[in-house]
């Protein structure tokens, strides 16, 4: 099966594990035990489970775009929704307004027309005192650099060019897509790219060469980001 004709074939839960990661380092993030946490793209339903666990006195929804998927989850789950979330009405959902506190993104943002959407027409749901946790894929990542000035731009059945991904973001670009819909970021922390060796950084900036490009002057920030492949947010609601 070529990349592309996984567009048209979807997956079945289980297959290659794409519906059956637990994000236990996502849920570490959370810094007090959520009253009713929202898992948005929440597969079969594992990280929610672990989220019961944690935080057993919790209400502990999913929405989920895989009717196969959210088939498994909703034995999981206290509710599960199946459907597209850029469609859905939260009110119809029966959510009332600052009911979530908190709300979990977990490589979503990235597959959606219109993030920027999806975080505006939530907000009203959300707490004053919501905890956001995301993960996000880095766009600049030195790997994905690299194959680009090669001339390469290939589809992947996962990773950083996973066919379904619609949206691309760098660190700056998260920054902005938070800000520009009423939220803060209070943290981002970056998933080192195991693909990449280790690269010292001191005080001064350094050169990376790769096979196929150069980059000059990499401080120590920027270097962080060039070997991350994706980042970890916390965020919350602008005051």
């Amino acid at each position: 099966m070529h990349v592309w004709q996984l567009l048209t074939n979807a997956r079945a839960p289980g297959e290659d594990g794409y519906f059956e990661h637990v994000r236990t380092e996502l849920l570490d993030l959370f810094e007090r035990p959520p009253r009713h946490l929202l898992d948005i793209g929440c597969g079969t339903g594992l990280t929610g489970l672990e989220a019961r666990s944690r935080f057993p006195d919790a209400t502990i929804d999913g929405i989920e775009f895989s009717a196969e998927a959210a088939a498994v989850a909703v034995e999981r789950l206290d509710h599960v929704h199946q459907g597209d979330v850029e469609r859905m009405d939260f009110g119809a959902l029966g959510y009332a307004h600052g009911e979530i506190d908190g709300l979990l993104l977990a490589d979503v943002l990235e597959h959606l027309y219109n993030p920027w959407d999806l975080l505006v027409r939530i907000r009203p749901y959300l707490a004053r005192d919501v905890q956001i946790i995301a993960s996000i894929p880095n766009a600049r990542n030195l790997v994905l650099i690299s194959e680009l000035a090669a001339g390469n731009f290939n589809y992947e059945p996962a990773g950083l060019l996973d066919v379904t991904h619609i949206r691309f973001f760098t660190r700056r670009e998260i920054y902005k897509l938070f800000a520009e819909t009423g939220y803060e970021v209070l943290g981002m922390l970056g998933s080192p790219d195991g693909r990449i060796p280790p690269i010292a950084a001191g005080k001064d900036p350094v050169d990376i060469q790769t096979a196929a490009v150069t980059i000059k002057n990499v401080d120590a920030q920027a270097l962080g980001e060039l070997t991350t492949i994706q980042f970890f947010v916390r965020a919350t609601v602008s005051r």
